[in-house]
């Protein structure tokens, strides 16, 4: 669950996901009125453990992290609106998602992602800038031998001693593990020295907690400007309050504090002034494992580092308390500058319950004043994730970190209240920037919503010339949409571009550049980073690339004609199983919940028919066959090969074969095996010619297979065994030029249509023509292949065989030039 703005309205909304798997947005309106949802539907996965949120591209809107316990994490892009969404997979999906955290780890204002693995090391994800990530063990050298790696279970981010770089915090444990010196169990902390270097100080600050611990939050209980921190552990007595001396060392005060007895099974655990009195409270929300039911504990601050239980804070709109508390997030929903609950109230570690309904508990406001603080990152990352704030005042110093995503795997508002008691007057809000920069609003006026972007309050005098700091160098596919970011190392107020390629277009406040590649070399782009100390140029080389060819399984399909698109974890070529001592295609290795698929496109009526096997655990993992997403037929166990004809309606189809995994246990192969695949358009009217190809080219059956409407000498059988165009004398299958190299071999150059295949026969007569080369995928208009040729090397036209002899071409025995 989560609690965020996710519209740019500047109110928090609701994030819920239903039974695990299932998800809605509550967008909040009006005070007192009722919220707008979005039901997005099913997730790509079930079994969700963590949720977070940051405009991870720039976009304004805030993205979405969608943590399973299996088959790989991914992302929500948030569209133009904030209210669409768009799945984008991240890299490496062998991943059991516990907390996850956004943060700007190297802090090069791109929002960065941490995601915790309950089963193995750690998921560190760098952003490209442009919402693209990348998994980088480096980005935080959080690495453990794989022995010890496992346990992890929530991470938050903190400056725990004040030395203006954010820090990271990893609550550890594992399930099963008995001694407390085990390294599974054993909380770190990674220091960062400003340079981007992490290193764990847990065991020489005292965090270095090994009772099985849940989650951490770190807050200033005592308004004396450091972190203090509370370690929620399951084992009775176990959890921990402990003090920061002020140099970033910890001493346990939780038996003096009124905290020593906390003997529930812990979820989460939340500082937060609930009432506004200027002091930070204490939520602790519990599991059902126990021994007793789910429940919860506020504990109020009294000003004095001790903590008194207040009961039955949470009742029912009719006023009776409630006990059953499993999870929760906190926000503002209704706007009013208190802290609310929205409480989940499940079973278990992650599990859902039958009878018990979430509740949104709204906090009934007192007297007491506030200030609500949202920031906006400039050279910054977008949230200003990592900023701290301080409240001065009559109460001395109250701080506030920024974060995106606390606690075990939910998200809490990235607005930051103050609660300023009876007090009408702040002395100073002080704004300490991710990216260095300081700023102070004087006596700002308290029950306020303030909103601050970074930079605004700065005169002319205080700037200094941006310094572009993003790579001068970028690679794209031709054809696929290009994203980057100019950053700088000193606050840009302003971006521009020169000579940029058609299409491309910068978000002249966030540096976004977007463009719709195309094309084939270098675009030489001129970026620039504007603010009143003068501009910075720079050129950012654009390298365009033409898409790889499409998987060449021809020789393992026996099927040339048929072009197939790969999954993530893509099938393969292999010759250990195959139907008849050959090749086959095999499903990739994929996780627990995953998948792997390859598909073609067809243009039908026609028939298909294809060979294939299971090897898999029976009755969970199986080998699907697919139709526009319809399943039509299905393998699991260890089978043998099966034939399966299959007559495709008219229109274009998308076949799909899929492999996929259950939650759990692999068995036999682990694999689904393709053979043998055959693809036969219908032809109606016996002309030779496929009914789809003749509808195409000529929007109807009334072209003959013999006919040449484009004069090229090229009858309409010879321009579909080609796959050129019959209305077009341009383009046919012809030899450009042959060249013979002294050792006899000869380099063809054949003139081609991207994508389709071709092979190259040769002969010394006009019979018997024999194959010199391999299948080869066009990848241009023009193909160049080297052969072993029966004739010497000429140059001239092709010449086509005979009408029954599609496809070949004929190279006239004869020395034309050198």
């Amino acid at each position: 669950m989560a609690i965020v703005d996710l519209n740019g309205d500047g109110r928090d909304d609701l994030v819920r996901v239903h039974e695990t798997n299932r998800l809605f947005i509550d967008y909040q309106t009006e005070p007192g009125q009722p919220f707008s949802m979005l039901d997005y539907g099913d997730l790509a996965r079930g079994s969700i453990w963590a949720v977070c949120a940051a405009d991870v591209d720039r976009n304004g809107f805030n993205d979405l992290f969608i943590g399973p316990s299996s088959g790989g994490a991914y992302l929500l892009k948030a569209g133009a609106s904030g209210q669409s969404y768009t799945a984008m997979e991240l890299p490496d999906r062998d991943i059991f998602v516990q907390g996850t955290i956004f943060a700007d780890f190297d802090n090069d204002g791109n929002i960065d992602l941490f995601a915790c693995d309950d089963n193995d090391d750690n998921h560190p994800y760098k952003n490209n800038g442009a919402g693209g990530f990348s998994l980088e063990r480096g980005l935080i050298g959080a690495s453990l031998p794989a022995s010890v790696s496992s346990g992890n279970y929530a991470v938050i981010e903190t400056d725990y001693d004040n030395d203006g770089y954010r820090d990271v915090y990893l609550s550890k444990c594992r399930l099963g593990v008995t001694s407390s010196t085990d390294r599974r169990r054993i909380n770190r902390l990674f220091r960062n020295d400003g340079n981007n270097n992490y290193t764990d100080e847990g065991p020489a600050v005292g965090l270095d907690d090994g009772e099985q611990s849940w989650c951490s939050d770190f807050a200033d209980i005592d308004n004396d400007g450091d972190m203090d921190c509370f370690i929620l552990n399951h084992g009775a007595g176990t959890s921990r309050l402990l003090e920061n001396d002020g140099s970033g060392g910890f001493s346990d005060i939780s038996a003096s504090a009124g905290l020593g007895d906390i003997d529930y099974f812990g979820i989460q655990a939340f500082f937060r002034d609930f009432d506004n009195d200027t002091h930070i409270d204490l939520l602790v929300t519990a599991t059902d494992l126990g021994g007793e039911a789910a429940t919860y504990r506020i504990y109020r601050n009294n000003g004095d580092k001790t903590f008194t239980e207040a009961p039955d804070v949470l009742r029912l709109s009719g006023g009776n308390p409630i006990s059953h508390l499993h999870s929760c997030a906190l926000g503002d929903l209704n706007h009013d500058g208190f802290i609310d609950i929205f409480g989940g109230r499940g079973t278990g570690y992650n599990g859902t319950s039958a009878s018990q309904r979430d509740l949104l508990f709204l906090n009934n406001p007192n007297t007491n004043h506030y200030l609500a603080v949202q920031l906006k990152g400039r050279t910054s990352n977008p949230n200003a994730i990592g900023a701290r704030l301080e409240l001065h005042g009559a109460w001395g110093v109250q701080l506030r970190e920024v974060r995106a995503g606390e606690g075990y795997g939910v998200q809490n508002s990235l607005t930051k209240v103050f609660g300023v008691g009876s007090s009408t007057g702040i002395s100073k809000l002080v704004v300490r920037w991710p990216s260095g920069i300081t700023e102070e609003v004087l006596a700002p006026d308290v029950d306020q919503f303030l909103a601050l972007r970074e930079g605004d309050s700065l005169d002319g005098e205080s700037f200094t010339l941006p310094i572009i700091s993003s790579p001068l160098e970028a690679i794209v596919i031709s054809g696929d949409p290009f994203s980057y970011r100019v950053s700088t190392s000193n606050l840009s107020l302003s971006y521009e571009l020169g000579d940029a390629p058609k299409g491309m277009i910068i978000d002249s406040e966030s540096g976004v550049v977007n463009w719709l590649s195309e094309g084939e070399g270098i675009q030489n782009v001129e970026i620039r980073a504007v603010n009143p100390a003068g501009t910075t140029v720079e050129t950012l080389a654009i390298t365009v690339s033409l898409a790889p060819p499409p998987p060449d399984f021809a020789s393992a399909i026996n099927n040339p004609s048929l072009v197939f698109l790969n999954a993530d974890d893509p099938w393969f070529v292999q010759s250990e199983v195959s139907r008849q001592d050959g090749q086959a295609l095999q499903s990739g290795d994929v996780a627990d919940d995953g998948r792997s698929f390859v598909e073609t496109t067809v243009e039908g009526p026609g028939e298909l028919e294809f060979w294939w096997k299971a090897s898999s655990e029976e009755s969970y993992d199986e080998l699907v066959f697919r139709v526009d997403g319809a399943q039509v037929q299905n393998l699991s166990g260890e089978t043998d090969w099966e034939q399966v004809a299959y007559q495709v309606p008219e229109g274009i189809h998308r076949l799909r074969w899929s492999y996929e995994k259950d939650g759990s246990i692999s068995s036999n192969d682990d694999a689904g095996y393709l053979d043998e695949v055959s693809w036969a358009a219908t032809d109606s009217d016996g002309d030779g010619l496929p009914d789809d190809w003749e509808r195409e080219n000529f929007g109807s059956l009334s072209a003959g297979g013999g006919d040449d409407p484009d004069g090229d000498r090229s009858d309409n059988r010879a321009e579909w065994s080609a796959s050129t165009d019959p209305n077009n004398a341009t383009s046919l299958l012809r030899i450009l030029r042959v060249t013979r190299d002294e050792e006899g071999g000869s380099e063809v150059s054949f003139q081609s249509v991207p994508g389709k295949q071709y092979v190259v026969e040769a002969s010394e007569t006009m019979e018997n023509f024999q194959t010199v080369t391999a299948p080869i995928t066009a990848q241009g208009v023009t193909t160049n292949v080297a052969v072993q040729l029966y004739v010497a090397g000429s140059k001239g036209e092709v010449v086509y065989v005979a009408p029954g002899a599609e496809g070949r071409v004929f190279v006239p025995n004869e020395s034309v030039g050198d």
